[in-house]
């Protein structure tokens, strides 16, 4: 749940609770390098696509420019350079990280790439130099391109995610102190407290400790612990966490945990941990490339000496290189990125914007959605339910004289009544004389009415009421189910009594639906301990589910191999998002929560869920079967060039031929087939 809870500061200026967007404009110097990389990412796929022009034009000649002309060389000549800065532009990060992994004894898709790549660079080269053979130098820049877009990709949401959760460490990393001075206290880092040490929290600020109140009451916003916007009271002896806010009173707390030993830092940890470990794709490469490479090279190696024996070694490092370069995965590297990307582009017209390709992989093998309920399922503000009239007051006049007091407060439950349908020309009428917010307890308000007479106003708990009002709210609160309730007197007397909830999103029960029926396991958590709703469209909602229980949820389920995709929207959601397979933030959600996720639901429907899945089913059935194809082109190919009776022409168009069939079908797999959910779904 975001803390989007506006209050207000000693000094009278407006605190966002939890959100922190302060990103400077212009670019810093991070943002400045990953420029650099899509700049040179562009001039690589300039160089193929112009690379693919002259080759394939090249390979299919009949004649062929005669070897030694100036033509030829000019032609072979242009295109060695372009391999060559395409290997300068994007090569050394690949030759680097491959050098590495081989000094660790560890083959992993960093080592097919750059075999892929120096097999095709090596066999179009031998090519050139003996003028017997096709060129492939742009499979270079293909091959070091997709590599350096998925990895780039990775890396800039890692760093996000990472610079989010130490933006928000920092925001919690002082505290003030009692001290002398005509401001009474002074602020420090909270490095230099020590366990025990009393710190002080003024309303509209951050509490950045774990603690106990001593002196002081009233309601404390704890979004980030346990999700729920609207704030709760607490006095001395409970107890109060990093990351909460102080709404409208002044608190003592004596602290037991400081930096590092918070609940904050808990979850900050988890994040991090999380998104520095390699995605599934990644691992998965890896898997498969610790079986695949050693293939390759035997069958390259076993090339060359068996050749050898009965032809030039010439001829057999040509059909070596040749087992090398049909080796290359061309089709499922063009195909795969095409279906990511198309598939990322279409997901994003459903409103769900996606930080790399693995989402698409983990929102297909999800087995559950776990949903946060607040802000996610239901509406992150509190909602009338219902305005009831006691002792025969005039209701307009008395909606009026609310809105009026109401409105240049600063708090969660006054921005509902501050629209409870009163006439605009009766709120005019109205003139706050004096207002006095009580913490923990409500508002006094004196008001000048639109009858001419002034009206004293108590808005809030039954503790702020008289003996007497008190009694007839207790007679008349009894049939009521909202969860809040706020009890109003005027001029002494028990005048009306407002029921304040939760409102679920108009397609939450119609999403959950469809979610069944694609055979998804669903589970709703709520850090609220009496969540409003017992179940949801048959799904039981799970109460008093704080951060850590989170985490212990998602990982019982991940444990026993049953992938979790979790959404929400707040700070408290972050951690257990960190330990899912994948994770939606909510648009509306909290910095940390959306760097954290693995998308962002940008729009306000939550059926482009079930939409998306379905998407990304059919997309990763047909990743596998392009994967299934490909691995058999390889190793027909690598068959016929290992056995020297690969044509050039053929295999140029088998190469073309093929690489247009699964490009195809990829780009294919990730369109949306439901063109009436899309309109639904745009024009909410």
């Amino acid at each position: 749940m975001p803390a989007t809870v506006q209050i207000a500061s000693p000094t009278g200026t407006t605190t966002s609770c939890c959100c922190h967007d302060d990103a400077a404009p212009g670019l810093g110097v991070s943002d400045e390098r990953w420029s650099r990389t899509w700049l040179k990412v562009a001039i690589a796929l300039v160089i193929a696509g112009q690379g693919m022009i002259f080759g394939l034009g090249y390979n299919t000649a009949d004649p062929r420019p005669e070897f030694g002309t100036p033509v030829y060389w000019l032609l072979n000549g242009g295109l060695f350079l372009s391999a060559v800065v395409v290997m300068t532009l994007l090569g050394p990060p690949l030759f680097a990280e491959t050098w590495q992994t081989l000094r660790r004894g560890r083959l992993t898709v960093e080592s097919l790439f750059t075999l892929t790549m120096l097999g095709a660079f090596g066999g179009s080269l031998l090519s050139t130099l003996t003028g017997e053979g096709n060129l492939y130098y742009e499979v270079v820049a293909i091959v070091l391109s997709i590599y350096t877009i998925g990895k780039t990709l990775g890396a800039r949401s890692r760093q996000r995610a990472l610079e989010a959760a130490q933006r928000l460490r920092t925001d919690f990393d002082h505290a003030w102190i009692a001290a002398c001075g005509p401001e009474g206290r002074r602020r420090v880092p909270l490095a230099q407290l020590k366990p025990g040490q009393r710190v002080l929290v003024a309303p509209g600020e951050p509490v950045t400790v774990d603690g106990h109140i001593v002196r002081g009451g009233g309601y404390v916003a704890e979004t980030a612990i346990n999700g729920e916007t609207e704030p709760v009271r607490r006095g001395v002896g409970q107890e109060v966490f990093a990351g909460s806010y102080a709404v409208d009173a002044m608190l003592e707390i004596e602290a037991y945990g400081l930096v590092g030993a918070r609940k904050l830092d808990a979850i900050l940890a988890t994040i991090e941990s999380a998104r520095l470990r390699p995605s599934r794709l990644q691992a998965q490469a890896d898997r498969l490339t610790r079986y695949f490479v050693p293939f390759v090279l035997t069958v390259a190696v076993g090339t060359f000496l068996g050749w050898s024996a009965y032809v030039s070694w010439q001829k057999a490092l040509f059909d070596s290189m040749a087992v090398l370069l049909v080796a290359c995965p061309c089709a499922l590297g063009l195909a795969t990125p095409i279906a990511v990307w198309t598939g990322l582009m279409n997901l994003s017209r459903l409103g769900l914007v996606c930080g790399s390709g693995d989402f698409l992989d983990v929102m297909a093998g999800a087995r559950h959605l776990v949903f946060d309920k607040t802000g996610t399922l239901s509406g992150e503000r509190l909602s009338l339910a219902a305005f009831r009239v006691l002792g025969g007051a005039d209701e307009q006049r008395l909606r009026a004289l609310i809105e009026a007091a109401e409105r240049p407060i600063r708090h969660p439950v006054a921005e509902p009544l501050k629209e409870l349908g009163a006439s605009p020309e009766l709120v005019a009428a109205c003139a706050v004389a004096d207002s006095q917010v009580v913490p923990g307890l409500g508002l006094k308000a004196v008001v000048n009415g639109p009858d001419g007479k002034v009206h004293s106003l108590l808005i809030g708990t039954l503790e702020l009421m008289s003996e007497a009002a008190r009694a007839v709210f207790n007679k008349e609160a009894v049939d009521f189910e909202a969860k809040r309730l706020v009890f109003v007197s005027c001029d002494g007397q028990a005048a009306a009594i407002i029921a304040l909830e939760e409102k679920l999103r108009a397609d939450a029960e119609a999403m959950i639906g469809e979610l069944r029926e694609l055979g998804t396991g669903l589970a709703i958590v709520s850090g609220d301990p009496q969540p409003r709703w017992k179940d949801l469209a048959g799904v039981t909602v799970m109460g008093g589910m704080l951060p850590e229980a989170k985490v212990r949820f998602v990982q019982e389920l991940e444990a026993r191999h049953e992938p979790v995709i979790f959404i929400g929207d707040g700070v408290n959601d972050a951690a257990a998002m960190a330990v899912s397979s994948g994770g939606i933030a909510m648009g509306a959600g909290a910095d940390l929560t959306k760097a954290a996720a693995s998308a962002v639901l940008a729009g306000e429907s939550l059926r482009a869920l079930p939409a998306a899945i379905r998407v990304c089913r059919r997309i990763r059935q047909a990743v596998r079967g392009n994967l299934v194809f490909a691995f058999s082109y390889n190793v027909l190919g690598m068959g016929l060039a290992a056995a020297g009776v690969l044509h050039p022409v053929v295999a140029a168009l088998l190469m073309l031929g093929s690489s247009v069939f699964v490009s195809w079908r990829a780009a294919r797999s990730a369109r949306i087939e439901e063109p009436a959910a899309m309109i639904e779904i745009d024009d909410k």
